[in-house]
Formats: C-alpha cells, structure tokens, sequence
C-alpha cells in the first residue's frame, strides 16, 4: 500500500484536478486499506482535543495539564469517523450507485486524512508551546469547511444529483456525525471515568 500515493491523489482531489479518480485504488482490497485513513486520523483529533483541553486548563487557572482519557475519546471518534462510511453505503444503495461507492469511499477517507494531519500537526505544536491555540481553532474550521466542500463535490461529482441533493447529503452527514459526537460526549460526560 502506498500512502503517500493515496495522500498525493487527495491533494489533487483538493486541488480539483482532472486526474484523481484513476489515481486511488478503488480495487476491494484498496478500500479495505481505506480504513487505516480512518484510523489515522484518530490520533489527529486526539491532539486536537489535547490541545484544546490545555487551552481550557490555561484559562481557568488549573494547575496541571487534565488528560483527555483516551479510551471513550477513540471509541466517540471512531463512530464518528465510520459514520461516513456508513452513510455512503446506504445512499450508495438506496440509489442504486454501488458502481460509484468504491471510489467514494476512498477519496473521501483518504483526502479526511490528509486534511486531519494538518491540525494534527498544528495542535502538536500548539501542545509544545510553539504554536498559539488560537489560530489552530482557525486551521480547524478550515479544516472542517474544506471536509464540507469535498463532500460537495464528491456528491456533484460522483452521484450527478441535483443541486438541493448535492448540498443536502453532505449537511447530512455532518448532521450524522455532530449527533454521534453529541450523543457520546453527553454519555461519557455524566459517567465517572
């Protein structure tokens, strides 16, 4: 598996060239390696959640730096990240487009992963001091907008819907996963762990 052949083929996904769809490895076994995009990106929102919890401690005058416990964190995150996958298969099923999912899929989980390692990156440094927090909460809704907008094209692209559809299937699957985020977050908010 090559990825730097993968995050190269998203780069020019994000770029909006013509060449991305032949450039990612959209076989049974590509999509299976697909996956590992998932969970890298795992441990980027991880920093990203470090970062921001130090960021709080700061604020509030707390003493030393409160971990963020890794445990319900990846499990929330995890939903959150497969969610996609699941959302893709079903509208990719419902609408009789399973010729499409393979690729949908893999620019997708592969273009979230080159986009997450930049505020992976920058969180890391926002941890180490050498980085203002502040503007890594900027980067991160680039971040997110950027992942919006390549649902919309990818959804144009791909799937050929009409404008409201193609705006509407990706607020749902950002609906989708803000509701697991949500739902987890509130469980795992009023448990003692």
């Amino acid at each position: 598996m090559n990825i730097a052949a993968a995050l190269s083929a998203s780069l020019d996904l994000l770029r909006g060239g013509e060449q991305w769809p032949n450039r990612f490895d959209i076989t049974p076994r590509g999509v299976g390696r697909s996956f590992l995009a998932v969970l890298l990106t795992l441990p980027c929102y991880y920093m990203g959640a470090l970062a921001a919890q130090q960021e709080r401690a700061e604020i509030l005058g707390l003493a030393g730096r409160e971990a963020v416990a890794w445990e319900p964190f990846f499990f929330i995150f995890g939903l959150y990240a497969l969610c996609f996958s699941g959302f893709a298969y079903g509208t990719s099923r419902l609408l009789g487009r399973m010729d499409i999912f393979n690729l949908w899929i893999v620019s997708r989980h592969w273009t979230v992963l080159l986009l997450m390692l930049v505020i992976g990156f920058f969180s890391t440094l926002s941890l180490v001091g050498a980085f203002p927090y502040g503007w890594v909460v900027i980067i991160g809704l680039f971040i997110w907008v950027s992942i919006f907008l390549t649902d919309i094209y990818l959804i144009y692209r791909l799937l050929n819907l009409g404008w409201i559809w193609t705006i509407l299937l990706p607020c749902m699957i950002q609906g989708l996963g803000f509701a697991i985020l949500l739902a987890g977050i509130l469980k795992f908010m009023t448990e003692d762990i």
